[in-house]
């Protein structure tokens, strides 16, 4: 679900991942898109309106959240299976000097600093992480 942020958004999640491992580092928030169609953050953090709107274009293609942390970003696709228990599928950018950085997810490398993490939980959890 997703193989698109690899192999036709790399672009942008390239200047995402630049963006915030060399011009706007430490930072701590989640990018989503909320009910008025509007970017959201889960903590306000100052960015540039290019950035903000190639954050928004990309989640605007796709049903993902951008997580920005101090190590790395993550690409998070959220589903709920039928037994109500949430799958995560993520891709993630360590940056540069801190790949042993606790990304919260077992992760496989598909890339330099770029990994695939893969997660399941219940539809409690998430409901918890949103509030």
């Amino acid at each position: 679900d997703i193989k698109p942020l690899v192999t036709e958004h790399m672009a942008e999640m390239t200047k995402i991942v630049s963006y915030f491992e060399f011009e706007n580092k430490n930072n701590e928030t989640t990018f989503d898109i909320d009910d008025k169609g509007n970017l959201s953050m889960s903590k306000k953090i100052a960015i540039n309106s290019e950035m903000e709107k190639t954050i928004f274009n990309l989640i605007s293609s796709m049903p993902i959240t951008v997580e920005v942390h101090k190590g790395y970003v993550a690409f998070n696709r959220i589903d709920f299976t039928v037994y109500d228990t949430g799958i995560i599928n993520s891709i993630a950018y360590v940056f540069q000097g801190m790949e042993n950085v606790d990304t919260g997810y077992e992760r496989i490398e598909i890339a330099p600093n770029w990994y695939y993490q893969y997660g399941e939980f219940s539809k409690g959890y998430f409901e918890e992480e949103q509030e």
